[in-house]
């Protein structure tokens, strides 16, 4: 199992690197090794990063580490918010809505009501 998850990851990497060359008009080699770093250091998926913007080579560095990934930021955000409170912490709106006791429209109104 393990070889074909390392197999996954390769072709990812290589299929990446490959796009972040063409889009960059960077080296695949430099792009792949920025996108190692990445997922290495900040748990960025390969795709992830080239969406970011963060595998163009004129990004500088302390961006890169400035910057926290989509799975980074949903594993704290599960710590900080158990899904218990999901309901609430998904919409804000909504959250705002129970917290003022104040609806906003009729819509807003029945959904305050029902609430209690």
């Amino acid at each position: 199992m393990r070889l074909r998850a390392a197999l996954g990851q390769a072709t990812a990497l290589i299929a990446t690197s490959r796009e972040a060359s063409r889009a960059y008009r960077t080296g695949p080699i430099r792009a792949a090794r920025v996108a190692r770093r990445l997922r290495r250091t900040g748990a960025w998926e390969y795709r992830e990063a080239l969406e970011a913007g963060l595998l163009d080579p004129d990004v500088p560095e302390s961006t890169r580490r400035s910057m926290i990934s989509r799975h980074a930021r949903r594993e704290a955000q599960t710590r900080l918010n158990p899904l218990a409170f999901e309901p609430f912490t998904e919409d804000g709106f909504k959250t705002q809505m129970v917290a003022a006791r104040r609806p906003r429209s009729s819509t807003a109104s029945s959904w305050v009501r029902s609430k209690g």
